[in-house]
């Protein structure tokens, strides 16, 4: 078994969803439906590449790797793959130590899939993640995935010359976990380009709502009271011995 959070499951050519077996359609499925389907089951990808606009097959075979500073690319995610080969040949392919069971893959996820074409192997998976679709078309992937969450992005504005001067401010930034530099080409009236610099701190919003309830567990049961309170949590600034989010309150209507 795995954790709800463990696999993003979705047999999209199959029209079934289930979180426990499964594999999410890779050769023409565009980043943005990845994502969507993963945001109406509470699921997200753990990273993406700089745009939505790859293919997720795309993507993976080609080690795309977006903004974000300190994670794997989104090859990294992946857990298996359907590959189609030579003639018309399908292949299954997990790193040694895989996620399936080689007896209920074929039976209840990749039937037409020989019993000799499953693959248990590091070599020949890491060959295939990212094989720029010259070991074969990607049909399928199983994606690691995370509960969803939120990011929450600033922009700043200042000069490539000032940026230049101390970059590791933000490169070596472990509370952000995002970082994109855009440069204006041309210079102001001082011979200074613009520059925005954007960031993204790993979030998500928790909701606690507590009743009071008189003669609770009866059939006359009345609420007399309740509170509500909203607050983010930013789960960028865990790392190493560092386990405490930052926490900020959001006001609510009562």
């Amino acid at each position: 078994m795995v954790s709800r959070a463990g696999l993003l499951q979705v047999t999209l050519y199959l029209g079934v969803v289930n979180l426990s077996i499964g594999f999410v359609q890779a050769l023409l499925t565009p980043m943005v439906l990845s994502f969507t389907t993963a945001d109406r089951l509470g699921l997200a990808l753990e990273t993406m590449g700089g745009a939505s606009g790859q293919t997720l097959a795309g993507a993976v075979s080609t080690g795309t790797h977006g903004g974000d500073k300190f994670l794997p690319p989104l090859a990294d995610s992946v857990l298996a793959l359907h590959l189609v080969g030579p003639g018309g040949d399908q292949y299954w392919v997990e790193p040694s130590e895989g996620i399936t069971d080689p007896t209920l893959l074929r039976m209840e996820v990749a039937p037409e899939v020989a019993a000799e074409h499953v693959v248990y192997d590091d070599a020949t998976f890491n060959a295939c993640l990212v094989s720029l679709g010259c070991l074969g078309v990607v049909y399928a992937v199983v994606l690691g995935v995370r509960d969803a969450y939120d990011l929450v992005e600033t922009t700043t504005t200042t000069t490539w010359r000032e940026f230049k001067q101390d970059p590791g401010v933000f490169l070596d930034d472990r509370e952000n976990r995002f970082l994109q530099v855009i440069v204006s080409p041309y210079p102001d009236a001082a011979g200074d380009n613009l520059c925005l610099v954007t960031t993204r701190s790993d979030c998500y919003t928790a909701y606690i709502q507590v009743q009071g309830w008189r003669d609770a567990g009866t059939a006359d049961a009345t609420m007399v009271s309740q509170k509500r309170l909203a607050f983010i949590v930013d789960r960028s600034r865990i790392y190493g011995n560092k386990r405490n989010p930052t926490v900020y309150n959001v006001p609510v209507a009562e």
